[in-house]
């Protein structure tokens, strides 16, 4: 039996105590909103539940966020993003919060009309092409349910609150298909740098690439992992093939109970919206980098 030590516990205690607070200031913030759209209790009362109740729980999740943040520093030494992963892989939902405010960001970037990672010796290729009908769909089925609560439902405010509910969805939809818009996979800078939204699925140097090829394949229209075979596309067929020298670990957007254990990449299938020129780009940074090696 492995014994633990006194600062193992201190973080499992801590992070229990901080989601126990967190779920109390949810139930409680709930339950007053429930109680007072069903006018059981006034604003008045309102305000004090939560000048008395929920404040105090607000000021102790903060204060117990701090404690935590400042006992894995001094554990782990960790600083800047190296901490925030962390954080995020301990708690999921700071990890869920993370991704979405990266997807609305990306509805920012893509109204900037800008692109992560482009420019310099990196040149961007999309990959989001044929991704329209998800948003067309979404934006016709957020209109027809607006409709029919507006029929079916007897209560404005629940209306409102379901309106506004179905509207962010629509925007969360919208901001999935942005952030693969302005993250393009990225070719330059003696790298080959595969991406999905914000994901970096695979980053590898370019010396480590065998063949990279236009070639269509139409057996896959979604992402998926097998054996070492990766493919990359969603709702479209292949257009590039991609042989490694050496198996690359990577991370295909795919569910765990679907990815292989341990996978590494040796083989990766993709769809890019100009793969002529995807694959001209990586052969002439290819070359570029052996004529490179050779003078050096």
């Amino acid at each position: 039996m492995t014994s633990k030590t006194p600062g193992s516990m201190t973080s499992k205690t801590l992070r229990l105590t901080h989601r126990i607070v967190v779920s109390l200031i949810l139930v409680v913030a709930a339950s007053v909103l429930v109680l007072h759209l069903a006018g059981v209790i006034s604003r008045s009362v309102m305000l004090r539940l939560f000048l008395t109740v929920e404040l105090p729980l607000i000021l102790a999740a903060l204060l117990v966020s701090l404690w935590r943040v400042r006992q894995i520093r001094r554990a782990t030494g960790l600083r800047g993003a190296a901490l925030v992963a962390l954080l995020q892989y301990e708690e999921p939902a700071l990890r869920a919060a993370m991704s979405e405010m990266r997807t609305l960001m990306s509805l920012v970037t893509l109204i900037r009309g800008r692109r992560n990672g482009v420019g310099g010796d990196a040149q961007g290729f999309s990959y989001a092409k044929g991704s329209m009908s998800v948003p067309i769909v979404m934006t016709v089925l957020t209109v027809l349910e607006a409709a029919l609560m507006h029929l079916l439902v007897p209560w404005a405010w629940v209306r409102i609150v379901l309106l506004v509910v179905a509207i962010y969805a629509l925007v969360l939809v919208l901001g999935v298909l942005a952030s693969r818009v302005v993250n393009p996979h990225l070719v330059g800078g003696e790298r080959l740098i595969l991406k999905w939204g914000h994901k970096t699925v695979l980053d590898i140097p370019l010396s480590n690439v065998e063949t990279i090829t236009a070639v269509s394949n139409h057996t896959f229209t979604q992402p998926a992992a097998e054996n070492d075979r990766m493919v990359l596309t969603s709702l479209t067929s292949t257009n590039v093939r991609i042989t490694l020298m050496e198996p690359v670990q990577a991370f295909p957007p795919v569910s765990k109970r679907r990815l292989p254990s341990g996978f590494a990449a040796r083989e990766v299938l993709l769809y890019v919206a100009d793969p002529n020129g995807f694959v001209r780009a990586a052969s002439e940074y290819q070359q570029a980098g052996i004529a490179d090696e050779a003078q050096a």
